[in-house]
């Protein structure tokens, strides 16, 4: 007796291990679910868009000039030959400000007519080394406009990995549906597998007794009748399970077979126990979440538009040294930003556009953009709210209907059982066994219809609240 409940929960385990280990497969294998995947980590890289204007740049070139061509005047002031070295770094700042420091070297063989004319060495040397600052006062200024950019980046990153969440909740459910399917044609299969078992045996018997001349050969007709009447049914129930899975397949992307799915019975346990699991998980709710995030893109982006609304005022400064000799040493010591002669220079740029045609439209999409994400968002509160309610209602209604049909299965089952025996003794006709083994087929079915839409059900309500794969992956 004690194999009994060990049996029972080792084929509980089995059927939340199939459901479970052909989930995990849906989401590793189902190219849908990594084209969603692969949509959250191109966000993610705008993010990193936004923080690479931060990072350092480095820069530079040569170049080398040999000027001989003739000129208008009677000497050509630039003859000679010039080789020149660029080195350049910059680094802005997350608080509007830009610093770069260049670096220029030139190296002059002069012409010997030019020479004669001006002196000077034949060979001269110039070094010089600027130092400089620049910030915007108006857009940028403190570098509001960068935050903007780069909240911009990382709502919208975590907008589309809500959204793919919430489409992920989708596919889930279409597996779900096409898993819960598979179980439900499976098991109707194998009730009109068993239907048409007692079928034949019925035939075997009404047989006997037609030769015994206890029934009629009419009896006997009829009782072969309903067994082709089951078997019948029996192909019609193998052409829907084999749909079934062929639509399970469709999405795992390769053949299911029969083996690998559970029971009606088994997957009840399934549900329970990712019911169990849940209450120990933070809720989500991704889809009201995505709109949360978008409609607060949105507004950053009308806030982003607002400030393209004002004038462009940009400041600079920078200090320069430089030096001139024949000696390339002596530039490169004289010439640095410690050397002696140097520029200041101070600069303001300003920069206005009349009548701002675009940036005003700009704003306007803008602020329309953000109102239809706050409908959005409000119509997607009500909705989820609305469906949640006929969610729960219908689960309750679906709950009371299993306990329903579970009783009929068990009536259905006592009635042909006791009409079995009243026949054999000849005191029911055929007709009323057949007509009680239709009673108990239907019941059957009705039970395992009932169970199968209350576990998509339970999965389509649990998807307002959570993450279905989070569900599924849990140790349930």
């Amino acid at each position: 007796m004690k194999l009994i409940p060990i049996f029972v929960i080792l084929v509980s385990l089995t059927a939340k291990a199939n459901f479970k280990e052909l989930s995990n497969e849906f989401l590793r294998e189902n190219a849908s679910v990594q084209s969603l995947i692969g949509n959250s980590l191109k966000a993610d890289q705008g993010i990193k868009f936004v923080e690479s204007s931060l990072a350092p740049k480095f820069g530079g070139g040569a170049s080398f000039v040999d000027n001989n061509s003739d000129s208008a005047n009677a000497v050509n002031f630039a003859a000679g030959k010039t080789t020149s070295v660029d080195l350049n770094f910059s680094k802005a700042t997350s608080w509007g400000g830009v610093f770069s420091l260049n670096n220029s070297f030139e190296k002059v063989i002069q012409d010997p007519s030019r020479i004669i004319i001006f002196g000077g060495d034949p060979e001269i040397h110039q070094f010089k080394q600027t130092i400089s600052f620049a910030t915007s006062l108006t857009r940028n200024i403190f570098g509001q406009e960068f935050d903007l950019n780069l909240n911009s980046s990382i709502l919208n990153a975590e907008y589309v990995d809500l959204l793919s969440q919430s489409s992920l909740n989708d596919l889930m459910m279409q597996f779900s549906q096409a898993y819960s399917r598979a179980v439900l044609s499976k098991e109707l299969f194998d009730l009109q597998a068993r239907a048409l078992e007692r079928a034949k045996k019925r035939l075997v018997l009404v047989k006997r007794r037609v030769s015994d001349g206890i029934n009629l050969k009419a009896d006997l007709y009829r009782a072969e009748s309903a067994k082709v009447f089951q078997e019948e049914q029996l192909d019609q129930a193998k052409q829907e399970l084999n749909k079934a899975l062929f639509s399970l397949s469709s999405h795992l992307h390769r053949e299911v077979l029969v083996s690998e799915i559970g029971t009606v019975k088994n997957i009840t346990a399934a549900q329970e126990g990712i019911k169990n699991y849940s209450q120990s998980i933070k809720k989500e709710q991704p889809l009201i979440d995505s709109r949360k995030r978008f409609a607060e893109n949105q507004e950053l982006e009308k806030e982003k538009s607002a400030r393209k609304m004002l004038p462009e005022m940009n400041f600079s400064v920078a200090y320069q040294t430089n030096d001139y000799d024949a000696e390339s040493s002596n530039v490169f010591d004289k010439g640095n930003l410690g050397g002696d002669r140097n520029t200041l220079s101070v600069g303001l740029e300003f920069t206005y556009n009349f009548g701002r045609v675009s940036e005003r439209a700009s704003l306007t999409q803008a602020e329309i953009n953000h109102n239809q994400a706050l409908h959005q968002l409000s119509a997607a509160h009500e909705n989820v709210k609305n469906r949640r309610l006929m969610l729960q209602e219908n689960l309750r209604l679906s709950t009371n209907n299993i306990r329903k049909a579970t009783r009929r299965v068990e009536l259905s089952t006592s009635i042909i059982n006791e009409y079995v025996k009243l026949f054999s003794l000849g005191r029911v006709t055929l007709d009323q066994v057949i007509q009680a083994e239709e009673d108990l087929i239907n019941s059957e079915r009705r039970l395992a219809q009932q169970v199968a839409a209350n576990f998509t059900q339970f999965l389509e309500l649990a998807s307002l609240d959570y993450f279905l794969p989070d569900l599924v992956e849990g140790n349930f």
